[in-house]
C-alpha cells in the first residue's frame, strides 16, 4: 500500500474529505489526488501538528498501527487549544468571537426585558378592560 492510499485509509476513518484535510494542513484541495511517491518532510510536520493522532511512522512505512496509542482523547484536544493559543491570527479571532457573544447575551438580556415590561404592561391593561366591563355591567 502507498502513502497515498494510506492517507487516503486515515481520512477515510476520521471521515475527513480529501479536500478539508488540504485546507487544514494549508495545501491546494487537490494535493492528495494528485500525490506520487511520498509526502515532503514539511507537509508531515504539519500532518503531525493537525493531526497528533495520526502515527506518521505507519503513514510514511505502513509499519505499526494506524492511530498513535500513547495520545489520549483530552491530550489531542489540549494540544489543539495550545495551537490556538500560540497562533495570534486565532487568537485574534476567538477574543473578536467572544466579544461578539458578549454582546448578543445583553441584546438577549435587554429584549428579555422589553418582553417582561410589556407583559406587565398587558397584564395592567386587561386588568382595567375588566374593571371597566365590570362598571358597565354594573351600571
Amino acid at each position: 500500500m502507498s502513502v497515498k492510499q494510506r492517507l487516503k485509509e486515515y481520512l477515510k476513518s476520521i471521515k475527513l474529505s480529501e479536500r478539508a484535510f488540504g485546507c487544514t494542513i494549508g495545501v491546494s484541495s487537490g494535493y492528495v489526488s494528485g500525490m506520487r511517491q511520498s509526502i515532503q518532510p514539511d507537509k508531515i510536520e504539519s500532518i503531525a501538528k493537525h493531526f497528533p493522532n495520526l502515527n506518521t511512522g505507519w503513514l510514511l512505512t505502513g509499519q505499526g498501527e494506524m492511530l498513535n496509542d500513547n495520545l489520549n482523547e483530552d491530550q489531542i484536544i489540549d494540544k489543539k487549544v495550545i495551537e490556538i493559543k500560540s497562533d495570534p491570527k486565532d487568537a485574534e479571532i476567538i477574543e473578536l468571537q467572544r466579544q461578539m457573544i458578549k454582546d448578543k447575551v445583553k441584546i438577549i438580556e435587554l429584549q428579555e426585558e422589553k418582553i417582561n415590561a410589556l407583559e406587565k404592561s398587558q397584564r395592567g391593561d386587561v386588568e382595567s378592560v375588566k374593571g371597566v366591563v365590570k362598571k358597565e355591567a354594573q351600571g
